[in-house]
């Protein structure tokens, strides 16, 4: 096949894939707010600007690793290509660990002021936190390694998966649910 008539069957796969995707997570988004009540979305979303800054725990080397693999094994480096990859998934891996501990450690000082249900989501948070940015890493290395199809794929059953699980349980456990579900998410993932 001609290089436009892959990028084509690539662009067109991954549309469709990112379109359904939006379709479950715009659905998913409306039925938590319902099930869920007004306190505990406060919190949740409180919460999640904590998890939005963690993205920034990294340096940004993700992406440098994404942008400096692939230059690397085409000058035909791969000895360092390899050395930035463990490099880098190794030094997110400690900073996530890092954040998680902090996390954790405010959770408990905080425990006594903020109540239970700030305790209990924060400890969530941590684990979420990390699982998140090992995922989003390994998910920047699939680029660097053009393994778009397979992103692809594991978006869209991702995304079906993280439906499945969050219906399942934010309807039995309410907010403690939606964060088992999104930490089993990342983890099976």
């Amino acid at each position: 096949m001609s290089f436009r008539g892959t990028l084509t069957r690539e662009f067109t796969a991954y549309s469709t894939g990112y379109f359904f995707m939006q379709l479950i997570t715009i659905g998913l988004a409306v039925f938590i707010r319902n099930v869920l009540g007004p306190e505990q979305m406060g919190v949740w979303v409180s919460l999640q600007v904590i998890l939005n800054y963690t993205k920034y725990s990294n340096l940004g080397l993700a992406n440098a690793a994404g942008r400096e693999i692939p230059f690397e094994k085409g000058r035909q480096h791969f000895d360092r290509a390899e050395r930035i990859r463990n490099v880098s998934f190794a030094f997110t891996l400690i900073t996530a660990l890092a954040l998680s501990f902090v996390m954790v450690f405010a959770a408990f000082a905080l425990r006594s002021r903020m109540g239970e249900l700030f305790f209990y989501s924060l400890l969530a948070l941590s684990f979420l936190s990390f699982f998140q940015r090992a995922s989003t890493f390994c998910i920047s290395l699939l680029r660097a390694e053009k393994q778009f199809s397979f992103i692809n794929r594991f978006n869209v059953y991702s995304a079906v998966a993280n439906a499945a699980l969050t219906v399942i349980l934010i309807t039995s456990f309410g907010l403690y649910g939606y964060y088992l579900s999104m930490i089993l998410s990342f983890v099976l993932n």
